[in-house]
């Protein structure tokens, strides 16, 4: 005979299955543009800081992606620089 918690346990397991099932199918991903758009502002930043040198790098860290965190596009820098 089946218990109450193993019946609890499957039935919470097929409302999470449920759920994610529909989360995936939905396809929730962010657009295409916000990819570019961080690549974009990367690439200008490099492109300031090879050409440039580092104080108008620095001061275009601060209006490259707008209201997003500078942080973001300072990232791949040093890959770039690679």
């Amino acid at each position: 005979m089946i218990g109450k918690q193993s019946l609890l346990a499957v039935g919470w397991s097929a409302v999470f299955i449920l759920f994610s099932s529909l989360w995936i199918l939905s396809v929730n991903r962010p657009p295409a543009w916000d990819q570019a758009y961080y690549l974009t502002g990367t690439e200008s930043l490099y492109q300031t800081l090879t050409s440039g040198g580092i104080l108008p790098f620095l001061e275009q860290t601060t209006t490259v992606l707008g209201r997003k965190a500078p942080l973001l596009s300072i990232t791949p820098i040093p890959i770039y620089l690679i």
